[in-house]
């Protein structure tokens, strides 16, 4: 029996095949993207040791990769990023989006 994550099965007949579908918070961007590309996932669950600390969406990384701050764009930087600092990126431009709108 296995796991279906995205409507695709994922072998998990040992604790070596139920760690390949989960990503540490401390992985760089760069294996992230890999590992989602490799596994036709777009979306995963993020573990701190064994407690689940969040999800991430592919989407979310393009949208921190292509993001320009003070009109930069250092992707060759931000590839080098760890998952865990991107979430935290991410809410914190999500809360800045928010604060601007109900500026406007």
């Amino acid at each position: 029996m296995g796991i279906v994550i995205q409507n695709k099965k994922a072998p998990s007949c040992s604790h070596q095949a139920t760690k390949q579908i989960r990503l540490h918070s401390e992985q760089l961007v760069i294996d992230v993207i890999e590992v989602m590309l490799n596994l036709e996932l777009y979306t995963m669950p993020v573990f701190y040791n064994e407690k689940r600390i969040g999800i991430i969406h592919f989407k979310d990384l393009i949208r921190f990769l292509t993001h320009r701050e003070q009109g930069e764009s250092l992707i060759y930087h931000k590839l080098n990023y760890n998952v865990e600092s991107v979430m935290a990126k991410m809410a914190q431009m999500s809360e800045l989006e928010y604060f601007n709108e109900i500026q406007s």
